[in-house]
């Protein structure tokens, strides 16, 4: 399967694409923290060895029970168009499933109109807040 946890070996690859994807540069050190702190984690999608696409969850206990949030979904411009952020969004559907999570969200900027209607074809739920994925 091309998908799998960003490992500590290819964290360079994250932060290069996350870089580049961005336009700024992303520091190493903030984002290891993050993920410390935080408990998240990266998964990514890999043409032969090359990152190409990158999604983030981050486990949250609140009100609703253990949710989750899916951060930085990203795809690589030149491997846009070929299911890529299909392929991550429902690899962590199920991982956040497998995990006992009660419901995952994101938040999408009113730009991404494309990702916004991958969202609600996989079975999220528009809100005012954002999408929700209920998992039991």
């Amino acid at each position: 399967m091309p998908i799998r946890k960003v490992s500590d070996q290819e964290f360079s690859l994250l932060v290069n694409l996350l870089t580049f994807l961005t336009d700024k540069y992303t520091d190493p050190n903030m984002i290891k923290t993050y993920l410390e702190k935080t408990g998240a984690e990266y998964f990514g999608y890999y043409q032969g060895s090359e990152l190409v696409g990158v999604i983030c969850l981050e486990p949250q206990l609140n009100i609703h029970g253990w949710t989750a949030e899916i951060k930085n979904q990203i795809t690589h411009p030149k491997a846009r168009g070929q299911g890529i952020g299909a392929e991550l969004t429902e690899y962590i559907v199920q991982y956040a499933r497998n995990r006992g999570l009660d419901k995952i969200y994101l938040i999408c900027g009113d730009d991404f109109m494309e990702a916004k209607g991958l969202y609600k074809k996989l079975g999220f739920k528009a809100k005012s807040t954002g999408f929700y994925y209920d998992l039991k």
